[in-house]
């Protein structure tokens, strides 16, 4: 796997850098100013996925001009509408192995309105999520169920949670299987690595877990830490509505006593969203 964090290259007066991010890429782009004219409007970005030879066309949301009943959502090719931007965030579909590339086209537009190329410049780099094999992995959420991106990609489904007052939403024993890719996106590589985590303690008796629960809405992730029984110790928030007998974290609190987990319930404070997994083997630290 390749160990660059970014990258950079440059030709006929453009200047294209590369930031490796977790699954995503950041675009930064300098142009020189004996370049930059009045007809210059932006530019065009173009991507070619590990193993692919296709090069693709990422899409902008505006456009020069609009018919009267645009399309929704509006997306249009970059080649077509260039990025008035000197940086873009690129998120793949996929994730893949090896170096993803990219074309970069500085665009300037005639007076008939036709655009036209100036100088190009490529450049790759590896989107692979490991951030230091055998060493160190940070893991990030992907998005928001808020996002344009999740509303474009999943018809803003709402039902990825159980509808609130509903026996579903307090038993924490609905079937997720429906949104599995729902919560996949949007929990990327941090969701990955919680439920490989609690499946490697699964695995192996030597390994204990400490956890500090604030929310506990996710039966998959309740279902994983229950099935570890006597071999997990955690503190529960119990602050406000959290602390109520019908509340996901009392229900929680309950199911994991039931199955031999010690429990202790303490105040956490309002908006400490803060989830902490901590496994021990044979007493000592292990992973967090």
């Amino acid at each position: 796997m390749s160990t660059e964090f970014e990258s950079r290259t440059a030709a006929g007066g453009l200047a294209f850098k590369l930031y490796r991010g977790e699954g995503v890429a950041l675009l930064a782009f300098d142009l020189d100013q004996s370049m930059a004219s009045d007809d210059f409007v932006g530019f065009s970005i173009e991507v070619r996925y590990p193993g692919s030879d296709h090069w693709g066309a990422l899409k902008n949301r505006l456009h020069f001009e609009y018919s009267p009943d645009p399309e929704s959502p509006r997306l249009f090719r970059s080649t077509e509408a260039p990025f008035q931007k000197f940086r873009w965030i690129h998120v793949p579909t996929e994730v893949k192995k090896g170096e993803f590339r990219y074309r970069v086209t500085a665009c300037y537009m005639n007076a008939d309105g036709t655009l036209r190329n100036g100088p190009q410049v490529e450049n790759s780099i590896s989107l692979e999520p490991t951030t230091i094999d055998g060493f160190l992995n940070v893991g990030f959420t992907r998005g928001f169920a808020s996002s344009q991106a999740y509303a474009g990609r999943f018809n803003n489904e709402e039902g990825i949670l159980p509808v609130p007052g509903s026996s579903d939403a307090v038993s924490l024993d609905h079937d997720m299987a429906p949104f599995e890719k729902h919560y996949d996106w949007l929990g990327f590589e941090a969701r990955r690595l919680i439920i490989d985590l609690l499946d490697q303690v699964a695995a192996d008796p030597s390994l204990t877990l400490d956890a500090l629960i604030y929310e506990s809405k996710e039966p998959d992730v309740l279902r994983r830490i229950e099935a570890l029984h006597g071999r997990v110790r955690a503190i529960i928030d119990d602050h406000d509505t959290q602390g109520e007998e019908s509340s996901a974290e009392t229900i929680t609190a309950n199911r994991l006593a039931a199955a031999g987990a010690t429990i202790r319930r303490m105040h956490f404070g309002r908006q400490q969203h803060n989830k902490v997994l901590i496994v021990r083997r044979n007493g000592w630290l292990y992973a967090s």
